[in-house]
């Protein structure tokens, strides 16, 4: 291993995560239609790549951009039907997620190295990511995960290395500041991909505040400085996104107009009272006595329906406060209990798969906590805290999860690491 070196590493967990993911894409067909939440971002990219502007031709409002989907992952994929524009449109836009995928692959190991330098705690970080069966599924069918998971984990890879070991006697220099601010810009860009995610900074920003008087960076506004321009640049992206959707439908901040369904959705007398639903959300045309979708857009838009189902759910939250409890409960369990709702084989497979990442991260992170350079714990905890804050504010899904388990792996490789030590020792022991 110490021949391969940190490069050789790298290369190969991304060379064997792109052989996968291509794999499974090819077993699966590549050219198979795009369903769900990717036939929307599908629909996204085409319109993009034709020129025809932000619209969903075969959605409730055809003629009228639309304000539900961030941009990110539509962008992205409409640069690649650019660049393709005689291949198949959906063999496009999956080949281009899972070889975006096989790259987060690469990406986690790389953080596992900053954070813990051994070669095979970064082989073994890799490897767990480039094998968790919700991320190849994702990418195989055309989610933005992948997309924001890059973005995120190279952004907190250049956040952490440009304020390691910073104190009051560090200076600024050009490579921590060129470092720092692009660990701020792809982290706000990761916003444009996961409308929740802006929620991010308010909670960094509290740990590296209590970071920064820790080590008395306020003797140094230079760094202080830094990083506010850094907050500021983080905030641009999901800033502009704003401001083109207020001048689309006159309120702000808007970010995305799925907020009122998704919410309502999770709040309501159907998901509180049935077990099948708890913790979970339905489409809210399935609510009892609800007005469908449909009918609403023939004389409502996209912002109008958003604010109705909006007040939907809060009215139901205001009307049964003694249920809420229950219902945050269901959530936590929904989304970050390795249990499978609906037992198929696949889903258990990926709750074996989840309860041993667990496991292990458990282990690493009680071991390595006080190891970490800072300022990652700032980073990861308000990672943690943007993501339980979502879940719990709409509803449980592993899908969710899934979007935190590349900041675990980290200490899932370190304790994998350990195990393979001990192993290796025993056998060969005399």
């Amino acid at each position: 291993m110490c021949r391969i070196g940190k490069r050789g590493v790298l290369v190969a967990v991304f060379a064997v995560a792109l052989g996968l993911n291509l794999a499974v894409g090819l077993k699966q067909g590549l050219n198979r239609p795009l369903q769900s939440d990717a036939f929307y971002y599908f629909q996204l990219a085409q319109s993009l790549a034709k020129g025809q502007g932000y619209v969903v031709r075969d959605g409730f409002w055809p003629t009228v951009p639309s304000l539900q989907r961030m941009p990110g992952w539509p962008a992205v994929a409409a640069m690649a039907f650019r660049v393709c524009p005689q291949c198949p449109a959906p063999a496009v836009m999956r080949g281009l997620n899972l070889t975006i995928n096989a790259a987060c692959a690469a990406a986690v190991c790389l953080l596992a190295l900053a954070l813990f330098p051994r070669l095979w705690v970064g082989l073994a970080a890799g490897g767990l990511y480039m094998l968790h069966p919700a991320g190849v599924a994702g990418a195989d069918e055309g989610l933005s995960e992948p997309l924001f998971i890059l973005l995120a984990v190279l952004g907190a890879l250049l956040l952490m290395n440009g304020l390691r070991e910073v104190t009051a006697a560090t200076r600024v220099c050009a490579r921590r500041a060129a470092a720092v601010l692009a660990g701020f810009l792809l982290l706000g860009l990761a916003g444009l991909v996961r409308a929740n995610f802006v929620l991010w900074i308010g909670f960094f920003g509290l740990g590296a505040a209590g970071w920064a008087w820790r080590v008395r960076l306020w003797r140094q506004p230079s760094w202080c400085a830094l990083l506010v321009v850094g907050a500021l640049l983080f905030a641009t992206p999901p800033l502009l996104w704003m401001a083109r959707n207020y001048r689309l439908c006159g309120a702000f901040p808007v970010l995305s107009t799925l907020r009122g369904q998704t919410f309502y959705g999770a709040n309501n007398v159907l998901v509180d009272r049935t077990w099948k639903y708890w913790g979970y959300w339905v489409f809210p045309n399935d609510i009892p006595g609800e007005t469908t979708l449909y009918d609403l857009s023939r004389t409502m838009s996209e912002y109008d329906v958003d604010v109705y189902y909006y007040d939907k759910g809060q009215a139901y939250l205001r009307e049964h406060p003694g249920r809420v409890p229950g219902m945050l409960l269901g959530k936590i369990v929904r989304a970050y209990l390795p249990i499978p709702w609906n037992r198929t084989v696949g889903t258990l497979i990926v709750a074996a798969y989840r309860f041993m990442l667990y496991g292990l991260f458990l282990a690493g992170l009680l071991r390595l906590w006080r190891a970490l350079p800072p300022p990652y714990p700032a980073i990861f905890v308000a990672m943690v805290l943007t993501n339980v804050t979502m879940v719990l504010t709409f509803y449980g899904y592993s899908r969710f999860a899934f979007a935190l388990d590349p900041f675990c792996m980290p200490f899932a490789g370190a304790a994998s690491a350990w195990i393979l030590d001990g192993l290796l020792r025993r056998w060969s022991a005399p």
